[in-house]
């Protein structure tokens, strides 16, 4: 009986070990992943160089920090990828919309009613044309406010991106980039 307990005890005691050990492992980052992740945020690296040391890494993975880091700056990479996309759409946003308000453009979503009732022969009745006028100001207004809410969402975007990419920088014993 005695004998049975200190068996069962040592067994006991070898398990939890056994688990430590294996929760200790699952918590640090993995000898060949982590130079492809620091290689990853090098600084002034090229997005499509950067994806690949990514990609180098994908089969590499084994512990829940390995997954942990790697799904962290694949994330903060998303995010910066998506605002410079934002960024890069801008001036052709711009343009579309100086186009839209030119005022012999009949085609207008917004203006479009304004100017063919400003323009028709006989031109159409001032209740008319103040209506379209108002109408034309209203769907202006509403495509102000959804460009500025789509910048202020790129914006919050850039700085969460910058922010996973400088945590991720700074667990693999990176200085954090200045991303003023």
């Amino acid at each position: 009986m005695r004998r049975t307990g200190i068996g069962l005890l040592a067994l006991l005691c070898a398990v939890g070990i056994g688990y430590g050990c294996f929760m200790l492992y699952q918590h640090h980052l993995s000898s060949d992943v982590k130079p492809l992740l620091i290689a990853a945020c090098a600084e002034n690296i090229q997005i499509t160089e950067a994806r690949s040391y990514l990609h180098d890494a994908r089969p590499l993975l084994k512990t829940e920090k390995d997954h942990a880091m790697f799904e962290k700056l694949e994330r903060a990479m998303t995010m910066l990828t998506d605002y410079q996309e934002h960024e890069d759409t801008a001036l052709d946003r711009l343009k579309a919309n100086l186009e839209e308000m030119r005022p012999d453009n009949e085609s207008s979503e917004c203006g479009g009613k304004f100017w063919r009732l400003v323009h028709a022969k006989p031109p159409g009745a001032p209740a008319q044309a103040e209506q379209a006028y108002k109408e034309m100001q209203e769907c202006e207004k509403r495509r102000q406010e959804t460009e500025e809410r789509n910048n202020k969402l790129a914006d919050s975007e850039l700085q969460e991106g910058k922010r996973l990419y400088n945590d991720v920088r700074t667990t693999l014993g990176l200085p954090p980039l200045n991303t003023h």
